[in-house]
């Protein structure tokens, strides 16, 4: 289980991404600008999963998955429950991934 604590402070995002793992689910953390023109983009956070083994390089496209939040203290806790909702769809004994 992903705790916010272990998440980096929200600044670290203003410039850089962050990736992770919980056992065989890899993510990462990054800002984006999202909006049809420049005037109106917004920045938020987006949050990216895949199965591991591999890093995000080196996974196929077709098997990550997208989620936006605010770039915000509240959108990183929703980051966290996003992820913690997750975990079980990349570790599960079905052997889907």
């Amino acid at each position: 289980m992903i705790e916010r604590k272990e998440l980096l402070d929200l600044a670290f995002y203003e410039k850089l991404p962050f990736k992770g793992s919980d056992k065989n689910m890899r993510y990462k953390i990054g800002k984006v600008m999202i909006g049809e023109d420049e005037e109106n983009k917004v920045k938020c956070l987006e949050v990216i999963t895949w199965p591991g083994p591999f890093s995000f390089e080196a996974t196929d496209e077709a098997l990550m998955e997208k989620h936006i939040e605010s770039f915000s203290e509240e959108g990183l806790v929703k980051i966290v429950e996003y992820l913690n909702s997750k975990f079980q769809d990349y570790n599960s004994d079905d052997g889907i991934y």
